[in-house]
């Protein structure tokens, strides 16, 4: 089955949740490529006319069947998947939302295969995608009320201003708080992290 979202003429648009009820962290499997197989956050591409949240509250609503409430941006991530002959093959910007359970009981769709509530320490002992020990650490301060969101709703809107102005890649250095890569991927000369085919958790 071709993928509409490969070798894109611009980068897409997506959020995910951290979503957090009674202090463990709702995590999910991806069942399809190219992260298939690992843990990540539900979440996906932003569609026109979609305000964030309302995009985040109806990609967890069909992935997993559950309500939630978003909360505060918890961080960013982008993700640029090459093929062998260097080509864009992906290309995704992901908001990454706090978010409350507010009801249900994961029902997932056909791009998962299991979810879990987990306590976040139990992290370290599953195969995520980059970075998701850093988001779902930084949305539990979100909660908690921790951190002035100001701050990154700002780096979040001029990130999405570089990419809306010439559809240019990120400079990674920018994102080294938000997305703090696992052993997977390098970079190349100019700085960009070529990630793995697994990195992608859209």
């Amino acid at each position: 089955m071709s993928d509409a979202r490969s070798y894109p003429a611009r980068p897409y648009l997506a959020a995910s949740a951290a979503i957090v009820r009674d202090g463990k962290i709702l995590v999910v499997r991806r069942a399809r490529p190219p992260a298939h197989g690992l843990f990540t956050l539900p979440g996906g591409v932003v569609e026109v006319g979609e305000t964030l949240a309302q995009a985040v509250m109806r990609e967890v609503s069909e992935e997993t069947g559950m309500t939630i409430e978003p909360v505060a941006l918890a961080g960013f991530r982008e993700t640029i998947v090459r093929d062998a002959q260097t080509r864009v093959e992906r290309h995704f910007v992901i908001l990454c939302f706090a978010a409350r359970w507010r009801g249900g009981e994961p029902v997932l769709n056909d791009e998962l295969s299991e979810a879990r509530w987990i306590d976040p320490a139990e992290l370290a002992n599953l195969s995520t995608t980059p970075g998701l020990a850093e988001i779902v650490a930084a949305a539990f301060d979100r909660l908690a009320g921790n951190i002035d969101r100001d701050d990154d709703v700002g780096a979040a809107a001029q990130l999405i201003e570089r990419q809306r102005i010439g559809g240019a890649a990120v400079d990674q250095h920018a994102l080294v708080d938000h997305d703090r890569p696992h052993h997977r991927g390098q970079r190349d000369r100019g700085g960009e992290r070529r990630l793995e085919r697994a990195d992608v958790g859209i």
